[in-house]
């Protein structure tokens, strides 16, 4: 009996370290277009002609449109983090801001808001909005940045629930804006978090 229930005991630990070992990495499903990640609580649509890889960490995927030029291809990451005392939303987007207001100040000069030049400019401070995603509130923050020789059009949306905060990060490059604007439509559109 005592050896049955050491079998037991065995068993139990073998299958509570399987279940733990898979329980790191939640299912995903892809459903058509629809990509559902049930681990991080997000889903969104991966438009016509575009690519998703999982990745590990912190950036859960990031999806890859045709290319536009020479190197230029527009890409859209999703971000998921689990806050171990909740999430301070505002909080986060404004070290987002400061962070990326000084990334644009030491890469190029940075236009004024209302500058004429604004346009040529390599880079441009962020600009944010309130905004809300599915009933919860949030932020969208887009500014003009230059990888390298590559303008970028950058749009950022960031929700927060509880102890869990997303963001969908899309990157366009500036020949790409017109063919990719649909797709980026379709990625806002279909973010969804629970």
């Amino acid at each position: 009996m005592a050896r049955i229930r050491t079998e037991v005991i065995a068993a139990v630990c073998v299958l509570a370290a399987v279940v733990s070992a898979a329980g790191c990495r939640a299912p995903t499903s892809t459903d058509g277009r629809r990509y559902t990640h049930r681990g991080m609580h997000f889903a969104l649509d991966v438009p016509a002609g575009w690519t998703l890889a999982e990745l590990e960490g912190d950036m859960v995927v990031e999806l890859q449109g045709p290319l536009a030029g020479e190197r230029a291809r527009p890409t859209a990451h999703v971000y998921s983090r689990r806050e171990p005392n909740g999430v301070a939303l505002d909080a986060v987007v404004a070290r987002l801001v400061a962070l990326e207001t000084a990334e644009a100040s030491l890469g190029a000069p940075v236009a004024a808001p209302g500058d004429a030049d604004a346009e040529n400019s390599a880079a441009a401070p962020p600009r944010c909005e309130k905004t809300e995603l599915g009933g919860l509130p949030a932020w969208r923050v887009t500014r003009r940045a230059k990888a390298g020789a590559t303008l970028l059009e950058e749009d950022i949306l960031i929700v927060a629930r509880g102890r869990q905060v997303w963001a969908l990060v899309i990157a366009v490059p500036e020949s790409a804006a017109e063919s990719s604007a649909g797709a980026v439509e379709e990625l806002k559109r279909s973010f969804t978090v629970w």
